[in-house]
């Protein structure tokens, strides 16, 4: 085991900390930084990125430069080294060039279908800073720890030729932990909720050139629309997002062998409106669309040390799968003096979107005095499936008598 609050001094001792915390690193639970004995640490990087390549989506751009700074840290704190305390810092600014089929999104692929799409190719320049925290609490009653993560990030995207949508987003995330230690053995719950909200509008500076656009609901199925020339048409953006969810996890702890199993169940809820100009003062977003999305997963990871401790080998194992249903809303404007606003006139399930992944990791590390070590090497293999169903309406007449 680690000698809690030791400070390691080099790049390959945060390596293998990170590695071997396998509560901190694949679970939701803080409290299991004193099942994993973490050790103090700090990192920080400034790096410098250059994306290329044919094999893409069109909407990843090419040539993409960008660069960004991150830092995180933590440990057991305070004279009797009790409180586990831990940060993280990550800032990035990207530059997307010649992307097309994204005019509201700064993240076309997080996998909402509701969004606009132009075939013009552009420029994108997206930012972000993102926070998080963890802190755990020392032992209660010989069996209780008590945990907290919260995170904040806020990111901004502009694409540079008309229609020109200028978005901002923010996302707000809690998820407290308990964990029940009981000798070899440890059973873990942790509760998450976020709140997240993607806005923004795509302005047409050339007024006198028409621009076509296709407002999406689902792959392969649009709405083509023309904004410029005096149009405003869906020039809004509105997403707001909500996510419960809670997970299990089960521990044990020998002398040369540490398995960590968890379970986690998530349900979002993410409605999307369009508004037709910014500058009007009475204007009344209306309801498009709504994502409705459950999200199961199942991790099984592992550390086997040989009897001196020189030898490591880490297993994980991995499953996942989303289901997610997209709502589509027929609305109508209502004149009534006490409503004056889009009211919803029919709704139903139009679309499902299902992603089932499987992964597997295997990795041995030789390990070294210090909390180091000098050498590793590892192998893994992924599995997605992805199946997306849009159902057409059927129109049924018949004849008069």
């Amino acid at each position: 085991s680690q000698e809690r609050g030791r400070t390691p001094n080099t790049a390959a001792s945060i390596e293998r900390i990170k590695t071997q915390n396998l509560w901190l690193s694949h679970t939701g639970n803080a409290a299991g930084a004193y099942i994993d004995d973490a050790a103090y640490y700090a990192d920080a990087d400034l790096y410098f990125t250059r994306t290329d390549g044919t094999f893409k989506r069109p909407q990843s751009g090419k040539m993409n430069p960008g660069f960004g700074f991150s830092t995180d840290g933590g440990g057991f704190l305070g004279k009797d080294k009790r409180f586990y305390a831990w940060g993280e810092f990550n800032y990035s600014r990207d530059k997307i060039r010649n992307a097309q089929y994204n005019a509201s999104l700064i993240d076309p692929f997080r996998g909402t279908p509701y969004y606009i799409a132009d075939k013009g190719l552009s420029n994108w320049i997206n930012q972000s800073f993102d926070m998080k925290v963890k802190a755990a609490t020392p032992l209660y009653c010989d069996v209780l720890y008590l945990g907290f993560e919260g995170s904040y990030a806020v990111a901004d995207g502009a694409k540079q030729k008309d229609p020109r949508p200028e978005i901002e987003m923010s996302r707000v995330e809690v998820k407290p932990s308990l964990l029940l230690k009981m000798n070899r053995h440890s059973i873990g719950a942790d509760f998450d909720y976020y709140s997240r909200r993607e806005y923004g509008y795509a302005r047409t500076v050339n007024s006198r050139v028409s621009q076509t656009i296709w407002v999406m609901v689902a792959p392969g199925f649009f709405r083509e629309m023309v904004t410029g020339l005096g149009s405003n048409a869906l020039t809004m953006r509105d997403y707001n997002a909500n996510n419960l969810g809670g997970g299990l996890q089960y521990g044990f702890s020998g002398r040369q062998v540490k398995i960590v199993v968890s379970g986690n169940y998530a349900y979002e809820v993410e409605d999307a409106k369009t508004a037709e100009s910014a500058e009007s003062s009475d204007e009344r977003p209306k309801l498009i669309g709504t994502t409705r999305q459950d999200r199961w997963d199942a991790q099984v990871n592992a550390r086997f040390d040989n009897g001196t401790g020189r030898d490591s080998w880490y297993l994980n194992l991995s499953w996942s799968r989303q289901d997610m249903d997209g709502i589509e809303y027929l609305t109508e404007f209502d004149n009534n003096p006490d409503i004056m606003d889009y009211v919803v006139t029919f709704k139903n399930v139009r679309s499902n979107f299902k992603v089932t992944d499987l992964k597997g990791e295997l990795s041995f590390m030789r390990n070294e005095e210090g909390n180091s070590y000098s050498w590793t090497v590892g192998a893994g293999a992924a599995y997605r499936k992805i199946a997306n169903i849009y159902y057409l309406c059927l129109l049924y007449t018949s004849d008069a008598a």
